[in-house]
């Protein structure tokens, strides 16, 4: 109920929230499935965040990625992540 009624007056925080959220989901689809169409999901998602707040998003998305990968161990896809085309 506090996150419907914070919604009237923080519509920004919002839509932000979501697309973060939703470029997290769209990495842990291409992690888990490694499908490519995953990341320009993510890539999109992310685009629309850091439009609604700022470089902010990319930050927080891309450094909890980061940090995740490397707790993993799984430089492969770290090193796919970061140079896919």
């Amino acid at each position: 109920m506090l996150y419907l009624g914070q919604s009237i007056a923080l519509l920004t925080d919002m839509v932000f929230s979501v697309l973060v959220a939703g470029s997290l989901y769209a990495f842990y689809l291409w992690f888990s499935e490694k499908h490519d169409r995953f990341l320009y999901l993510f890539a999109a998602a992310l685009a629309l965040a850091v439009l609604t707040k700022g470089p902010v998003g990319a930050c927080i998305a891309l450094l909890t990625i980061i940090l995740f990968l490397r707790v993993a161990g799984d430089n492969a896809a770290l090193k796919k992540f970061l140079l896919h085309p």
